[in-house]
């Protein structure tokens, strides 16, 4: 039997966040999150304010610890775009 349990491991998300928010401390604080092996950031569009965000995360992830942090930073998920659950990652 394979000892690597299923879970959750690749998310993409689309996130919206405060134009303030330093993209490089977001994805340090969400790479801080248990389980997290590896963080993708990249700004797709800018508006008054709001930095639109596409988020891909990868490892044994805990998508409430994923949520919380990013919710810390005051950013919000406007979406979940992409899953991947298993014993391992499949990209599409």
């Amino acid at each position: 039997m394979d000892p690597t349990p299923p879970a959750l491991r690749r998310i993409v998300l689309d996130v919206d966040a405060p134009s303030e928010v330093d993209v490089v401390k977001l994805a340090t604080e969400l790479g801080r999150v248990e389980g997290v092996d590896a963080v993708y950031v990249k700004v797709e569009e800018t508006d008054v304010g709001v930095l639109g965000l596409r988020v891909i995360i990868e490892g044994l992830i805990d998508f409430n610890e994923v949520k919380r942090s990013l919710e810390s930073m005051g950013a919000v998920i406007r979406s979940v775009d992409e899953v991947s659950y298993g014993r391992y990652a499949i990209k599409g």
